[in-house]
């Protein structure tokens, strides 16, 4: 009952309030997310469809600073809280991050997430999980390293005096969806697999805790 009543007080918090406490900038930015409640993948659908909800986002993590961010996961929209939860593990802000963490696990909330063509529903706990997950596997992969292998490959054929048109076309387009890939991924860095195995198990511990 407690909870329930909690959460009925977290969503009467205004749109007001909430965007008073950003910069005027990332707050007129997020008015097109404030009102949307789902959370998309960069590409979604059988076609491959560059999501409008993940673009409009990705606008906002380009200028707001950490504090703005975790002000959203509290009291933003779902996709607000959703994105803003990966953003704040990707920036390795683990103070936040734990503290979010405690916070819906004692206060749980769940959000429709599409990934190309597969829709679920996630609890924001496992939101924070997964990111932590992803970039364990990410970093255990060494996939920056990946990259780099293969830029040099592709810059190496793009060398070959018999190339094709067709080839050069599709190896320009290789490499620069690579170099996107790698701008992606360099924030990872600052993480460690033993930064990440510790985090995971605090995370744990916290949901022995809340059982």
């Amino acid at each position: 009952m407690i909870k329930k009543t909690f959460l009925i007080l977290l969503f009467s918090i205004s749109t007001q309030n909430i965007l008073s406490q950003v910069s005027n900038r990332v707050s007129e930015l997020s008015k097109k997310l404030e009102t949307i409640h789902c959370a998309e993948s960069s590409i979604i659908g059988v076609a491959g469809k560059p999501s409008i909800i993940y673009s409009n986002y990705r606008k906002i993590d380009s200028i707001a600073t950490n504090k703005e961010l975790f002000h959203f996961a509290k009291n933003g929209s779902n996709s607000l809280r959703f994105y803003s939860l990966k953003s704040l593990v990707n920036r390795k802000d683990i103070e936040k991050v734990i503290w979010l963490y405690q916070f819906y696990s004692k206060y749980p909330m769940k959000v429709v997430y599409q990934s190309g063509c597969e829709v679920q529903t996630i609890s924001l706990t496992g939101v924070i999980k997964q990111e932590l997950r992803l970039i364990q596997k990410i970093i255990g992969e060494n996939r920056l390293d990946i990259i780099d292998k293969q830029i040099t490959y592709y810059k190496k054929e793009l060398l070959e005096e018999n190339i094709t048109k067709r080839k050069k076309l599709y190896y320009n387009g290789f490499i620069k969806d690579l170099y996107k890939e790698k701008e992606s991924l360099k924030t990872l860095a600052k993480w460690s697999q033993k930064e990440l195995s510790t985090i995971i198990d605090k995370l744990e511990s916290i949901d022995k805790t809340e059982r």
